[in-house]
């Protein structure tokens, strides 16, 4: 629950331009956390 927070409050501010290139990343590390 942490986790997701914190990414959310971070890109919460952040443009589509920064954000898009690391969504794979996060979306893949955050699912491995949820099982």
């Amino acid at each position: 629950a942490h986790a997701a927070s914190a990414v959310l409050n971070f890109s919460e501010n952040c443009t589509p331009e920064i954000l898009t290139p690391y969504m794979d990343g996060i979306v893949s590390k955050l699912l491995v956390l949820l099982q």
